[in-house]
């Protein structure tokens, strides 16, 4: 791998992974509290087993490529649990799924949501539904609940499996505010958001939360309180009334959070695409440390300058870190961007040429 001009904090990681068309880098800059964690994986929807994507490496075939974010807070005890069982949990119940129905050998030309397989042009291609998804984010927030009071998590996941005609099927599913962005064209020029934060600011969750406590009670949304009873900051859902050092989430979604209030919950939302074969597409998966100080437009700006996702992912997350010191004065957050470029064509022996992981 190439170096990148970007000069990163001496307490950043990094790491880059690589198929023969999908190139993938992470860039972090933890803060003392180290709440974020992220995944990249491979799972087999043949036999339910999953295994680390590091390096470069081959998508075999029966694989889907599992990537994951997942931003911590009140500690990383959540995120940690996220990072190691997520993956696992839904590979392994979807493999089950997917050996029934290939069993079955249904006739159906369509997308099924409840169905971990896909019938494309007459051939059968393997994906993680909705379904199978949603399962393991609801069971893995109960076991948060029932291991962790205090502290909880987002969980922003993308799967990539590859189609017969030799395009890539793209699911992502999200809980919380990691946010993902799709970028294509000359240089990176045209964009997209994928995901929609699950805060206040949505004006269907905000009518889903209100909605809840006027149904169930232990519901309120008001600006936190400061000592001299003045609102500041922003929106946030709180179990009992407001007060000075009360407890709150700015967040609609996340995955733990036992002592928020119940309308505060973890289904996730989805969003599913194709890459045609012969195009290209820049997916950016960041936590909120990036997304509360870059609007799209500097992101955009940063992705045209930069041609391997290691390179992004670095800047990135520099560009973020000098925002929230100096321009901003914002009390530090844990940085995590993941670039994930799907349609590359780099040769390999120019992709790598040093480590493929820097550790804090």
């Amino acid at each position: 791998m190439g170096q990148s001009a970007t000069r990163m904090p001496e307490c950043s990681r990094s790491s880059l992974a690589v198929t023969a068309d999908v190139m993938v880098g992470v860039s972090q800059i933890p803060t003392k509290k180290d709440e974020d964690r992220f995944s990249m994986e491979f799972g087999s929807l043949t036999d339910g087993t999953t295994r680390e994507f590091r390096g470069c490496d081959n998508h075999l075939p029966g694989e889907v490529m599992c990537l994951g974010v997942y931003d911590g807070h009140g500690g990383p005890e959540v995120s940690e649990m996220l990072k190691k069982r997520m993956h696992k949990e839904i590979i392994a119940s979807a493999s089950t799924s997917s050996s029934e129905d290939l069993r079955e050998e249904q006739k159906e030309d369509r997308l099924d949501k409840t169905s971990d397989k896909i019938k494309i042009q007459g051939k059968r291609e393997l994906m993680v539904s909705e379904e199978t998804i949603s399962q393991a984010y609801h069971d893995l927030d109960i076991s948060a609940k029932d291991k962790h009071d205090w502290c909880g998590s987002t969980a922003t996941n993308v799967f990539i499996s590859t189609c017969p005609d030799g395009s890539k099927l793209v699911r992502v599913s999200w809980t919380g505010d990691c946010r993902v962005a799709m970028f294509q064209g000359s240089k990176w020029n045209r964009g997209e958001y994928v995901t929609f934060d699950h805060d206040l600011s949505r004006d269907d969750e905000k009518a889903r939360v209100l909605r809840h406590g006027k149904e169930h009670g232990g519901t309120f949304v008001s600006r936190r309180i400061d000592k001299r009873g003045n609102a500041v900051g922003a929106w946030a859902v709180f179990s009992e009334e407001p007060k000075h050092k009360g407890l709150s989430l700015n967040m609609t979604r996340s995955i733990g959070d036992k002592h928020c209030s119940s309308a505060v919950i973890a289904d996730p939302e989805f969003t599913t695409f194709r890459i045609p074969k012969h195009e290209k597409a820049r997916l950016v998966v960041a936590s909120d440390g990036i997304w509360k100080v870059l609007e799209y437009k500097s992101v955009r700006k940063v992705m045209s300058k930069s041609v391997t996702p290691m390179e992004a992912a670095n800047a990135l997350a520099a560009k973020a870190l000098r925002r929230t010191e100096r321009a901003y004065h914002l009390t530090r957050d844990d940085i995590t961007v993941m670039i994930i470029d799907i349609g590359c064509s780099r040769p390999l022996d120019q992709t790598f040429r040093g480590p493929t992981e820097t550790p804090l």
